[in-house]
């Protein structure tokens, strides 16, 4: 069984391990910009990154996601993905 780690050594733990570089390269292929101010720097990637990691901490067992980052908490463990694309089974309302 996995050892669990503080919030914040998982959040640490996370952006050590995230590879932001990747993830920015992808947006630049893809001109993905935020809020028409042009793609995010790698720094402006972290940022956001551990702001969602904060607040999903704060709000146990939610999921948090904004400009193709996905941080989630199941109420003991954070993670942090980032989205390209997404496809559900079910009806919008």
């Amino acid at each position: 069984m996995a050892k669990r780690l503080s919030y914040e050594k998982q959040i640490e733990k996370i952006m050590d391990e995230f590879d932001f570089i990747r993830v920015h390269a992808a947006m630049t292929a893809m001109k993905w910009v935020w809020h028409e101010k042009g793609v995010p720097s790698i720094k402006q990637l972290k940022q956001r990154a551990e702001e969602l990691l904060t607040d999903c901490r704060r709000k146990r067992g939610w999921a948090l996601s904004t400009g193709g980052f996905k941080a989630s908490c199941d109420g003991r463990y954070l993670s942090l993905s980032f989205y390209i694309e997404e496809a559900h089974g079910y009806e919008e309302e």
